[in-house]
């Protein structure tokens, strides 16, 4: 930047066969700041000398945003100077000084100055002339300036981008690689390939598995396509031993999307940890169930004996309600642990949700006829097909319904909607009881979470239902999500594949989980 400004400087001086000229840069706060300086105004200015708002032939040249001129600055009538400016004028020997501006779509970035030792008049040639050339001179240092900050700009992202330990890519048409940081080349094991430049596709085939690497590559197309707006999936690398998780976020330039950011997390300590959990839970519920359905076995049996005393009988109801109880987590842990695994064997079929939805709300009548709540059911049609497995199907309704009634409070109200477009079914209760905090809501389908104000009514849970209700909603290829106000109720919707002749659809539709 002082190479240019020294440049526009020494042409203005040999332009106008000056003595003197000098380029000030105007500061956010409306001083002068020399920036370049020629001919004899060097033996009284000097880079970075500072000129207060208003003050001198410059600052008046700012103020009236007009060029402004005159024959003997030291007798010029009513102008404020600093006896430091006075000091730098006397050194250079000018008398006659002119002033213009440099603007850039009306904003005044700067000011441009050249001093004669005469006390001579400027022409109206010479005035127009310099603002010409001024105006020509602000262009040049705008755009110098504007590539000074996106320099420094790149070198801050590029520092940030090198100094965080995850991979960050971005991908623009074609799947090249634009752009990498070096943790990028070294979590995809491509430390020895060139990124930039390369085929994504290419570079995942190193040691990614071909299916998590399609998986990528297919939400990058969609994206590019603008069919995607962000998603996250794995990458597998069994030869490295290791779990790469990464998200998708799209770039557009005036609604055209033009590439994808891919940031790329190491998770293979956390899916480890997760994976030991997830054995741990499955290995203690199998050893608790065999032993709890024998408690439950003999507590039944003992209630059943005449001889038992009624309050004895009491405690022995009393611990048959909590045996079941716990033989219900356990079994809830399990169907966990093996949808989570991928164990869980399924039917899928074709399932009228209406009918099933109607059965599962006949069977909880009692506890919503105890809780004195109105119930509502609004459905499209009479019978919705979708394909799922009925035993799974039935736990999420259950679990949304039993929710509902649940987390109202006695005399609220209960609407259940079914509704349908071409390839989904769109299940929804709504209610009117606690509601969900908004801190809470993102956390709703995470195992056991239970949301803070559940307190206030001093219900039991586990918070696995609504984790079951997610995992076999994904499970069955669809989408589970929930929308609230604390205090207002509650709705919860899932969604899941239309039965058409045999064939299940692709994708689910529907916000994102919750």
């Amino acid at each position: 930047m002082a190479q240019l400004a020294d440049r526009v400087v020494q042409a203005v001086l040999d332009l106008f066969a000056v003595q003197s000229s000098v380029l000030w840069s105007r500061d956010p706060d409306g001083s002068l700041v020399v920036l370049g300086i020629s001919g004899r105004a060097r033996d009284g200015f000097k880079l970075g000398d500072v000129l207060p708002t208003g003050v001198s032939l410059a600052g008046r040249a700012v103020s009236q945003g007009r060029a402004v001129w005159t024959r003997d600055v030291f007798a010029e009538p009513g102008l404020p100077m600093t006896a430091a400016q006075r000091t730098r004028l006397q050194a250079t020997g000018d008398r006659a000084v002119l002033c213009v501006p440099l603007a850039v779509k009306g904003e005044t970035i700067g000011v441009l100055s050249l001093g004669d030792g005469s006390t001579r008049e400027f022409t109206t040639e010479e005035v127009t002339l310099l603002q010409a050339f001024a105006d020509q001179a602000a262009i040049v240092l705008q755009n110098a300036n504007l590539y000074v900050e996106s320099q420094t700009q790149r070198l801050q992202l590029t520092q940030i981008l090198e100094s965080t330990s995850d991979g960050v890519l971005f991908v623009g048409a074609g799947r090249r690689v634009q752009a990498a940081n070096h943790h990028a080349g070294e979590l995809l094991g491509c430390e020895s390939i060139p990124l930039v430049g390369g085929d994504l596709g290419a570079i995942l085939g190193h040691e990614c598995t071909e299916a998590s690497a399609a998986e990528l590559l297919r939400t990058c197309a969609a994206g590019h396509a603008g069919d995607g707006h962000g998603a996250a999936g794995d990458l597998e690398m069994p030869d490295l031993k290791r779990v790469l998780h990464w998200e998708t976020r799209t770039t557009s330039d005036a609604d055209r999307t033009v590439g994808l950011t891919i940031t790329l997390h190491d998770v293979t300590q956390e899916r480890e940890i997760a994976q030991m959990k997830s054995d741990f839970v499955s290995f203690a519920t199998h050893q608790l169930r065999t032993p709890l359905s024998g408690i439950k076995w003999m507590l039944e049996l003992g209630v059943q004996e005449r001889e038992v005393g009624e309050q004895a009988k009491s405690y022995m109801q009393d611990a048959l309600g909590a045996a079941q109880r716990l033989i219900q987590l356990v079994n809830d842990l399990l169907d966990v642990s093996r949808l989570e695994s991928g164990r869980m064997k399924t039917a899928v079929q074709a399932v009228d949700l209406v009918g099933l939805t109607r059965t599962v709300l006949g069977d909880l009548k009692p506890q919503i006829d105890e809780k004195d709540h109105r119930l509502t059911v609004e459905v499209s049609e009479d019978v919705l097909d979708v394909f799922a497995d009925p035993q799974l199907l039935r736990q999420v309704v259950l679990n949304l319904s039993s929710n509902a009634v649940k987390y109202s409070r006695p005399g609220g109200w209960i609407t259940v909607r079914l509704t349908h477009d071409r390839e989904f079914v769109r299940w929804q209760i709504q209610d009117n009881g606690i509601g969900i905090p908004k801190e809470s809501q993102r956390h709703l389908f995470e195992k056991f979470y239970r949301a803070d104000n559940v307190v206030s009514l001093e219900t039991d849970g586990t918070g696995l239902g609504l984790y079951l209700v997610r995992l076999i909603a994904e499970q069955m290829g669809g989408r589970v999500w929930c929308e609230s106000e604390e205090g207002q109720g509650a709705s919860f919707f899932f969604t899941a594949p239309r039965g058409q002749g045999g064939s299940r659809p692709g994708s689910p539709a529907g916000p994102a989980a919750a």
